[in-house]
């Protein structure tokens, strides 16, 4: 009786360290993509400004807005920008490995 309790504990034991490690790798997860969205922002927002206001010499603002919102952004068949900097590439790598099992 006492050796099945000790299997049941260590068992208990090894899925909440499992548990748990899963854990930290998703938060760490969130943080690492939040850190590269804050460095592709960092790059876009100044391009975005810039070719709306060199749209700005012909068109009015509202239509430069407008047309250059999403600049650096994903829309349709357009390739994001910036996903190449570290902070994309260190959470594109710790996402790679926790899909092979890696810690």
């Amino acid at each position: 009786m006492t050796k099945s309790i000790f299997v049941v504990f260590i068992l208990l034991s090894t899925f909440s360290i499992a548990a748990s490690s899963s854990a930290d790798r998703v938060y760490k997860q969130k943080a690492l993509d939040k850190r590269c969205e804050i460095a592709r922002t960092e790059k876009i927002i100044p391009l975005r400004q810039f070719l709306i206001n060199e749209c700005s010499k012909t068109k009015a603002l509202k239509i430069c807005k407008a047309e250059y919102e999403n600049y650096g952004e994903r829309v349709g068949v357009k390739v994001p920008l910036f996903y190449d900097l570290p902070e994309c590439e260190e959470a594109a790598q710790h996402l790679r490995s926790n899909r092979q099992g890696n810690k």
